[in-house]
């Protein structure tokens, strides 16, 4: 058989589509594989969680047929006597002949006697070997603390616990050290100045990068300037607080009607269209 999966279900489901490839017409196949009987009942449409690709032959050889098939179930063997009357017994004939000769067909395949024994043999030093290391790995659980340092429950609960007492302790210098405005917020730290987000443990990474002094998102290309929390830029009058469409993309260096009037307001010190207040009066920055 084929592939590496020697098993007997896959056999005994590969006898019966060999059969069924090797012959035509109307036909009975004997089996005494419950796997294979009752596999068959569920019908081509099912889907076989083992041996699928050997399935998939199955019902393939079955519709390549032409007349009437027959799956019949006997026991494995079983003595004549024991056959059941009203039983044909060409169907236990077949079935214990097709044992006989799988049984013979075994012991011919099998290695040689000298063989077995060196396999054996082999198996004695495999299991001395295991046994041996089964005990070093018992000793070094044992001492598992001297090696390794303790893994106790309560032992590791009170440096994780000495661990986090450390970096709270030295988070308020990392902020105050730090060329951000750094804020803690629900997604972890961020900067009230490039508005740039990172993880909670990515704090001390974070804090001793360089703040651009303007929000990330907004291109290069402007010329960007801050007026009581709103960005906006000089050349092309876009503006934005938290949200940048226009300020995200290249700047055009073209005031338009809109960016005119915004740029006066803010000259004014009144706020820009589309602007309800200034953010600076909406929220105070986050302390650090």
């Amino acid at each position: 058989m084929a592939g590496w999966r020697q098993t007997v279900p896959r056999a005994e489901l590969l006898a019966v589509i060999r059969a069924l490839e090797t012959t035509s017409g109307d036909g009975t196949y004997v089996v005494d594989a419950s796997y294979v009987y009752k596999g068959a009942q569920h019908g081509p449409q099912h889907k076989y969680r083992s041996n699928a690709d050997l399935w998939a032959q199955y019902w393939q050889a079955v519709h390549s047929r032409v007349g009437e098939l027959r799956l019949v179930k006997v026991k494995s063997h079983q003595d004549r006597s024991a056959v059941g009357p009203g039983f044909p017994l060409e169907f236990w004939f077949a079935n214990d002949q097709a044992d006989k000769l799988a049984e013979k067909a075994a012991q011919e395949a099998g290695p040689p006697f000298s063989l077995v024994g060196q396999v054996q043999e082999a198996d004695k030093l495999a299991w001395r070997v295991q046994k041996h290391l089964v005990a070093v790995a018992l000793e070094v659980a044992k001492n598992a603390k001297d090696f390794y340092g303790t893994t106790l429950k309560g032992d590791v609960h009170a440096r994780a616990v000495a661990k986090a007492k450390a970096k709270a302790q030295a988070t308020p210098q990392l902020l105050r050290e730090s060329e951000h405005k750094i804020f803690r917020n629900s997604k972890g730290w961020k900067c009230a100045v490039c508005l740039d987000q990172v993880g909670v443990r990515a704090l001390e990474e974070f804090s001793t990068s360089l703040c651009p002094g303007r929000p990330f998102l907004i291109d290069i290309s402007h010329r960007i300037e801050n007026f009581r929390g709103l960005w906006f830029c000089r050349l092309c009058g876009a503006q934005g607080v938290e949200k940048f469409v226009r300020l995200a993309k290249k700047c055009d260096r073209r005031l338009s009607k809109d960016g005119v009037a915004t740029l006066k307001a803010i000259d004014n010190g009144e706020l820009p269209k589309g602007v309800k207040c200034w953010p600076d009066s909406q929220r105070a920055l986050p302390r650090v």
